[in-house]
């Protein structure tokens, strides 16, 4: 009987004979065919009554949830059960009963985002492209402010090269995570099953895995991912902002490994190439309306760069207009929405 199986079904058979709803005894008669043998960990758990809980995700999962899907919310709560679980499916996975992966479970394939055109990062794309090929020293630090175009040009590599590369969202990683330990086994099957299959990762705002898992007396991120970057087979790429880049520069294991690339905020001029490109519509408008859509940018959001709060505005402007709220005449009017919904009161 594989995960996939319909989770009310098996709650409801072991309602009927009256036996224990619980993941133990889900678990073992899935099992039962297979070599795989539930730790002593697992038997306190043997008398469990689960039914609530389980009840509880077919309800917000719907009643043609599977266990596989029972088993990913536990994982990701703060589920009694989700200590020995991570366990469980790392010892699932090795078994060969099933294709499980932590990579696809905490993160998502780049390549699978729409393809679309990296203007003004092509000496950024060569270097990363020359980096990636080296048979030493070949993963990337980009290191740059929030809204430059990190995540975007990693993007755009994937799809140049045709690469998997794997966003890594280590929130995710964390969640549930409250038993000591746990990060330390999810970041290693996850750099492991990159490893073993040749996935590159790629970590946002990288500076945050550095101590994370070490507040409960565990092993950093930072000295997990250490011994694998002796490994030429792995590929890491991260991205960090100017302030935090220190952490890495400064760690001569981390400086050994990694390639720095910055990334400068790019120019007005190089993002109305980049606006025109994406929004089309805007190639014939009056230049004297797209200069006071830049000036207005620059004066109210000077903690943004571009080409982030650009493309904000003319996405939200696009939207507008197609709803037929406003037009390029109502310049002002879209500049007051726009004020408004980025304005934190406080």
């Amino acid at each position: 009987m594989p995960l996939s199986s319909n989770l009310n079904d098996l709650v409801l058979s072991f309602v009927n004979s009256n036996s224990p709803v619980n993941l133990f005894n889900i678990l073992s008669v899935i099992e039962g065919t297979n070599n795989i043998v539930l730790s002593d960990d697992w038997h306190i758990f043997k008398e469990n009554n689960d039914t609530i809980l389980f009840n509880q995700i077919i309800e917000e999962q719907g009643s043609s949830t599977t266990l596989q899907s029972a088993i990913n919310y536990l994982l990701e709560s703060e589920s009694i059960y989700s200590n020995v679980l991570s366990d469980y499916m790392i010892k699932r996975k090795h078994s060969g009963s099933i294709k499980y992966s932590f990579i696809t479970q905490y993160g998502y394939n780049l390549k699978d985002l729409k393809q679309e055109s990296c203007l003004h990062r092509e000496q950024e794309q060569e270097i990363i492209k020359i980096c990636l090929h080296r048979n030493y020293k070949n993963n990337i630090m980009l290191i740059g402010d929030s809204g430059v175009g990190k995540t975007f040009l990693i993007a755009s590599i994937a799809h140049l090269l045709n690469l998997d590369i794997y966003y890594i969202d280590i929130s995710s990683v964390l969640a549930g995570s409250k038993y000591r330990g746990e990060f330390e086994k999810k970041f290693h099957a996850i750099l492991n099953e990159a490893l073993q299959h040749k996935k590159i990762l790629f970590f946002d705002e990288a500076h945050t895995i550095l101590n994370t898992g070490n507040s409960d007396g565990g092993i950093s991120g930072a000295d997990i991912l250490k011994p694998y970057l002796m490994n030429n087979n792995l590929q890491i790429i991260g991205a960090t902002t100017i302030e935090e880049s220190k952490f890495f520069s400064h760690d001569k294991a981390f400086e050994r490994r990694f390639n720095f690339v910055q990334m400068k905020e790019l120019t007005v001029e190089k993002t109305k190439d980049i606006v025109k490109n994406k929004f089309k519509a805007t190639v014939g408008w009056d230049q004297q309306v797209f200069d006071q859509i830049f000036l207005y940018l620059d004066d109210n959001f000077i903690n943004r760069n571009y080409p982030d709060k650009a493309l904000d505005f003319f996405d939200f402007y696009f939207a507008g207009e197609k709803l037929s709220f406003f037009n390029i005449n109502d310049i002002n009017k879209v500049f007051n929405f726009f004020t408004r919904m980025n304005t934190v009161a406080l």
